[in-house]
């Protein structure tokens, strides 16, 4: 399957990756009837491109959902590039998820809430929270949501937040976004 998408900027963990300003992103995904998938995306970011390469294992039991795999996040134009390790699980309403960054010793934490409202609208809520090595830099992000199916394509308007210190490209954010999935 592929993806498609604009939004008025990308926020990764509730800091800006492009300046606050646009980013249009895509990606091509191959899911097996076992569980197993891999995939890429890119975007664009501030002053570079971000391009990502993951795989893993997914599924659902009784209602309850499971994920857990590998992503490479991989810059071309700065040194930045990390990998993470990642576990998820849901069920009904809610999910949560860690992922560890076995290189850089850095972990992330979130809980999610979600509920569809009838055939109209999604309305959700999530809060992370990044911890690294060196935990002064440690913060908290927080989204709260709408989203509308519109025939292929789905809109998305999401607020925004983190507990970082005003200047750090966390400021509260509003972000409107349209995506697409199709099976290629």
């Amino acid at each position: 399957s592929g993806n498609i998408a604009a939004a008025s900027d990308y926020l990764w963990r509730g800091v800006t990756q492009t300046g606050h300003s646009a980013a249009v992103s895509g990606g091509v995904d191959y899911s097996h009837a076992s569980g197993l998938y891999g995939g890429a995306w890119a975007s664009n970011i501030d002053q570079d491109t971000e391009v990502d390469a993951y795989g893993g294992f997914a599924g659902e039991v009784k209602g309850f959902s499971y994920d857990a795999g590998y992503i490479y996040y991989h810059y071309p134009h700065v040194a930045a590039d990390f990998g993470e390790a990642y576990v998820s699980a849901g069920y009904s309403l809610a999910g949560v998820s860690y992922s560890y960054d076995p290189e850089n010793e850095d972990s992330y934490v979130s809980g999610s809430l979600s509920y569809d409202v009838g055939n109209m609208f999604s309305v959700g809520a999530s809060v992370g929270r990044y911890m690294f090595s060196d935990s002064s830099l440690d913060y908290v992000h927080y989204v709260i949501g709408v989203s509308k199916a519109f025939d292929e394509w789905t809109g998305t308007l999401n607020a925004a937040d983190t507990d970082m210190d005003a200047g750090n490209n966390a400021n509260p954010t509003l972000v409107v976004s349209v995506s697409r999935s199709f099976d290629i």
